[in-house]
C-alpha cells in the first residue's frame, strides 16, 4: 500500500472511495452500505461535493431554512428518527467532519471522495486517462476497473477487481470488515 500507514483515531473503520466524475463512485458506495448493512454492520457515508458550489440543501421555505437564513450556524429537523443537519462555517476540515460521526455509533463511514485524504481506498479506474489517480492517491487498498481484464499493472500491494463483475462488492466489503476485526 503505498503511502505512510495511517494510525486510525476513530472508533470506527474509515473508507475511501475515489474516482473521477461519473467514474461509478456513488453507485459502489451504495452497494458497499447495503453489503456490509446486510452483514449487521452500522454503516455511515460522507461525500465530497468537489463540482464547484456548495452542495444542494432543502430551500429556504423550511422552518430550518429559515433559521439558516436568520443566521443560525447549525440548524436541524427531526421526525420520526430521522435527524438532518446542516452546519456552515468556513471551511471544515475532513477529520472535523468525521469527529461528528462519533457519536452516531457507526462501525464503518465509507468517504466517497476525499481523495487527498490518507485512509485506505479503492481506487475506480474507468479509462487509461484515469491513471493519474494512482499518483495522487495515496494508501490504496484495492481497483475496481471497467472492463473485463485491466487495462494497467498494480506494481504495488492491492487486489483489482472489475467493477462488472458480481462478486467485486462483496470481495471488497470482505476487506472493509477485515479491519473491523
Amino acid at each position: 500500500m503505498k503511502g505512510v500507514p495511517l494510525m486510525n483515531k476513530h472508533p470506527f473503520v474509515v473508507w475511501q472511495v475515489v474516482g473521477f466524475k461519473n467514474s461509478g463512485k456513488t453507485t459502489v458506495v451504495s452497494q458497499l452500505i447495503k453489503r456490509l448493512q446486510q452483514q449487521g454492520y452500522r454503516v455511515g457515508s460522507l461525500k465530497h461535493h468537489g463540482h464547484g458550489g456548495p452542495p444542494l440543501i432543502e430551500g429556504v421555505a423550511t422552518d430550518s431554512g429559515k433559521h439558516r437564513q436568520a443566521g443560525a450556524v447549525v440548524s436541524g429537523v427531526e421526525g420520526d428518527g430521522i435527524f438532518h443537519w446542516i452546519a456552515k462555517k468556513q471551511s471544515w476540515s475532513l477529520e472535523e467532519m468525521l469527529h461528528m460521526y462519533e457519536v452516531m455509533d457507526v462501525d464503518v463511514v465509507l468517504l466517497e471522495g476525499f481523495k487527498r485524504a490518507t485512509y485506505p481506498k479503492t481506487v475506480i479506474l474507468k479509462d487509461e486517462y484515469d491513471l493519474s489517480l494512482l499518483e495522487e492517491c495515496s494508501h490504496i487498498d484495492s481497483y475496481l476497473y471497467w472492463g473485463q481484464v485491466p487495462f494497467f499493472s498494480i506494481e504495488e500491494d492491492g487486489a483489482a477487481f472489475s467493477i462488472y463483475h458480481s462478486k467485486s462488492i462483496e470481495e471488497l466489503s470482505k476487506r472493509i470488515i477485515e479491519r473491523c476485526k
